[in-house]
């Protein structure tokens, strides 16, 4: 809700003064600026730092503050698919990435995503549609063309009389 986001940008907020407090160089590269925290940009780049640290709450807070005042972003919805995916929360990841497919229709991210999600639930004939899709559009993308192999070699273990076998290794 619009009040647990406001309460967990409000903590963001303060911890973030906080760790500035903390630190002696204000220059550094992860350092927020307040009024960064009132931009896309800045959400954004706190919600990325959240993530890394492992606080996918806290991240998927700052991107939905983010979202509401950039609701097209493709972008944004592709790290809270990330972060959501990491936390388990697979329906909000899927939806997540498939609007960063509908947003973007070029950009691989978004296929990856979705194909993460699909790999994690068994649904490995799924992620090779999505990803034969993503590589339509960029057929030498590298985490495109691992994350086939894998869902190829998952799904042949998994079911090797599958009749998409064929189709799906090119043979």
């Amino acid at each position: 809700t619009d009040i647990q986001v406001s309460e967990t940008l409000e903590t963001v907020q303060q911890e973030e003064t906080k760790r500035r407090s903390r630190t002696s160089s204000s220059s550094s590269s992860s350092t927020i600026q307040p009024e960064e925290l009132e931009t896309v940009e800045g959400l954004k780049n706190l919600g990325n730092i959240k993530f890394a640290a492992g606080d996918y709450v806290k991240a998927i807070a700052l991107y939905d503050q983010a979202l509401h005042q950039d609701p097209k972003n493709a972008t944004l919805y592709s790290n809270r698919s990330a972060a959501n995916f990491k936390l388990g929360n697979l329906g909000l990841a899927m939806e997540d990435a498939e609007k960063t497919i509908d947003l973007n229709p070029t950009w691989s991210k978004g296929y990856w995503r979705k194909a993460n999600v699909q790999m994690s639930v068994e649904k490995y004939a799924d992620a090779i549609e999505t990803l034969d899709k993503g590589l339509l559009y960029n057929p030498i993308d590298r985490d495109l063309v691992q994350a086939r192999k894998q869902a190829v070699e998952n799904l042949q273990t998994l079911d090797p009389q599958n009749p998409n076998l064929v189709s799906a290794t090119g043979q």
